[in-house]
């Protein structure tokens, strides 16, 4: 329990310090608050894509082939830009003025590694790399090197082979 303590009170002083130092700066203006956003990859079709599922499989499937789960649920429902494709720089360039224009500073890109190589990377190197306006937006990646579950098969919990 002594042990514990020593562990935790330095770690709530450093988070408070950091709370802090973050919020002082903030409200004297010394430093831009950056606000970044996931960006999923999966709406475009890609190779593995085709393996797990059929030829030209994307995210959007589900969307358009989404059964209501609740009374009343009006599904499926119809993206107001249509449905982007995120390999495609014009799309692209289109969800960067959005975010952009609603303040997002940073897109962050889920960048995935299964069964020993990269997959669904055609979002960023073909998409928002290409994109006419591809200035307007910083990014960074966020490793994803996890066994993928495949939540649409009757048990979630069974993994996929290839990972």
């Amino acid at each position: 329990m002594f042990m514990s303590r020593n562990i935790l009170i330095p770690r709530i002083i450093l988070s408070f310090a950091l709370s802090f130092s973050f919020l002082a700066a903030w409200a004297s203006g010394e430093k831009k608050i950056e606000v970044a956003c996931v960006y999923y990859p999966h709406w475009h079709e890609y190779p593995k894509g085709n393996e797990w599922f059929h030829k030209g499989f994307n995210e959007w499937e589900f969307v358009k082939d989404a059964k209501p789960r609740v009374p009343g649920q009006k599904v499926p429902l119809r993206p107001l830009y249509g449905f982007l494709d995120g390999k495609d720089p014009a799309d692209v360039a289109k969800e960067i003025d959005l975010a952009s224009n609603a303040g997002i500073d940073v897109f962050l890109f889920d960048w995935y590694w299964y069964g020993g190589g990269m997959t669904m990377q055609e979002s960023l190197e073909q998409g928002f790399l290409r994109a006419p306006n591809r200035m307007k937006m910083k990014f960074c990646l966020m490793w994803c090197y996890h066994d993928r579950v495949d939540s649409f098969r009757d048990d979630p919990r069974a993994r996929r082979s290839a990972c």
